[in-house]
């Protein structure tokens, strides 16, 4: 659920989710390069604020950012830190999320710890008496950054159907989780992932504060 401040200006909460090398933290460094290069889909309005392992190449807890989108509309960034180890702090990250980018790594050798994650991520979400996909809107992104036999996206879309998130059909099925594919973290195909999960944030809540809308 958005929260509001003394002005009345929205504030909703994206959450980047996905396990250990899936490239959460690159995928939101650069999203945040690319706003405040071209102010295009949004403005940032908060430094990044990343806590780490020495080094930077591990998520410990979390990262957040700020982002305004038109008049009095904010998205509060946030990503998880994906090793198993920190399980009990994405809980604590999870809460109040209004919507979900569930990152993944394109390489089969990590398809397991995806299809872990993913299934963590949708028991996460029953926890808070949520349903994921109709009452919070999720879409996935694809990261293709390294070298290696990739998972096809038909394995992907039946992931989903065997988890009950691929709910609808004929007029509903727009509302189905979207497959974006992002290759190198190219800036350009980094605003389509966020701009579809604020887009879907928006929509269910104006619609009908938090379940899904209506084809």
């Amino acid at each position: 659920m958005p929260s509001r401040n003394e002005k009345g200006e929205l504030f909703f909460k994206i959450l980047y989710w996905g396990p250990t090398k899936s490239g959460k933290t690159q995928t939101v460094e650069k999203l945040y390069e690319i706003l405040e290069a071209t102010k295009d889909k949004g403005i940032p309005v908060s430094v990044l604020t990343k806590i780490s392992v020495p080094g930077g190449d591990m998520t410990i807890f979390f990262d957040r950012g700020v982002i305004r989108v038109g008049s009095g509309v904010f998205f509060q960034i946030y990503t998880v830190a994906g090793h198993r180890r920190f399980k009990p702090l994405r809980k604590v990250i999870y809460y109040g999320a209004d919507g979900v980018v569930f990152v993944m790594n394109s390489l089969r050798r990590y398809w397991n710890l995806t299809v872990e994650s993913l299934r963590e991520l949708k028991d996460m979400v029953s926890k808070h008496n949520q349903i994921l996909v109709e009452q919070i809107p999720l879409i996935i992104q694809v990261n293709s950054f390294e070298s290696g036999d990739r998972i096809s996206l038909e394995e992907i879309v039946q992931l989903l159907k065997d988890e009950g998130l691929y709910h609808y059909t004929g007029s509903q099925s727009k509302w189905n989780p979207s497959i974006h594919e992002v290759y190198d973290f190219e800036k350009e195909k980094l605003l389509e992932p966020f701009a579809d999960i604020a887009s879907r944030i928006l929509s269910y809540w104006y619609y009908g504060r938090g379940r899904v809308p209506p084809a």
